[in-house]
């Protein structure tokens, strides 16, 4: 089973990978960047168990598909997040709030 071997992983600019991304669900991922990876999709509640110190979803002026409520990942231990471009994303004028020590993008 790889997924407990698999700890960082950056597909940033992977423009035409496509799926959903519950495929990293129970992964040990400390970081996920998937910038600009817009053909993904899916509810970030699926990534709320795995211990991410950093995560980027966000597109570089492309619309990202990524649904679901910021609470979800309030168990994370974050010290970066950025989430620009995530419009389909609920309560992110909260995350500065939920993550005071991260460096904070939405």
């Amino acid at each position: 089973n790889f997924k407990g071997r698999i700890t960082a992983m950056d597909l940033s600019d992977v423009y035409e990978i496509k799926g959903n991304i519950k495929v990293f669900k129970g992964m040990e991922l400390t970081s996920l960047k998937l910038f600009n990876c817009v053909e993904l999709t899916g509810d970030i509640g699926s990534l709320k168990d795995c211990p991410l110190q950093e995560l980027n979803l966000s597109g570089g002026g492309f619309p990202m598909e990524f649904t679901g409520n910021i609470d979800s990942l309030k168990d994370c231990p974050l010290v970066s997040l950025s989430l620009s471009g995530c419009w389909k994303l609920e309560g992110k004028d909260k995350a500065n709030k939920m993550f005071p020590n991260a460096r904070v993008i939405v």
